[in-house]
């Protein structure tokens, strides 16, 4: 081989190699900021007078219900789905006729009688005032969009407590710092906050 050829041989390799890096460092960074992006995650912190704040995973299907049961109405509790669609937090409010004392799977639940109360869309940090119940004797309460990470913090909890992968570990719901994690098809009652149900 010629000086030349070898000169030739070893820029076209040095070439590659500058080029492959560049490659898988870039893949690298669009890898980082997509995990960066799937680790927003949402949830909808539900507070009235009196109780620890119940904070319920926002999902991308309607699979998580809360239950707050109240008193001195003619309803027995609120029942409420979060869920994410086109960037949009949708929160379906709905009154509970019958004894949801007793209830531990979402079957059971779903034998109770319903009424709509009504459909709130909201994005992060949103409060939304839910006072349409007045009527029936339920004192108004918030709800509000609050990243999962900021709350698992500031109460002292995991990251990745509430919404987290199915697959990997169960999806919780907490009241204040007890986490409540329903398997798929049943409720668990979380403390004096109410109950969650996992579809």
């Amino acid at each position: 081989m010629n000086q030349l050829t070898k000169v030739l041989l070893l820029v076209l390799t040095a070439a590659f190699l500058l080029v492959s890096n560049y490659h898988t460092s870039a893949y690298q960074q669009e890898k980082a900021s997509s995990v960066q992006v799937e680790e927003e995650r949402l949830v909808l912190e539900i507070t009235s007078v009196g109780k620890e704040p119940f904070r319920v995973p926002v999902l991308e299907s309607r699979a998580m219900v809360a239950i707050i049961p109240v008193s001195g109405s003619e309803i027995s509790a609120v029942r409420i789905i979060p869920w994410i669609e086109d960037g949009l937090v949708n929160i379906e409010v709905s009154a509970l006729y019958g004894d949801v004392s007793q209830i531990t799977s979402y079957e059971e639940l779903r034998a109770l009688r319903t009424e709509s109360v009504g459909l709130y869309h909201a994005v992060k940090d949103n409060v939304i005032v839910i006072s349409e119940l007045m009527g029936v004797e339920v004192q108004p309460f918030n709800v509000r969009v609050v990243s999962e990470r900021a709350k698992a913090e500031e109460n002292g909890l995991t990251s990745g407590s509430f919404t987290i992968d199915p697959n990997i570990r169960p999806i919780c719901c907490a009241c204040g710092k007890l986490l409540c994690c329903p398997s798929q098809g049943n409720c668990l009652t979380c403390d004096v906050c109410g109950s969650c149900c996992l579809r």
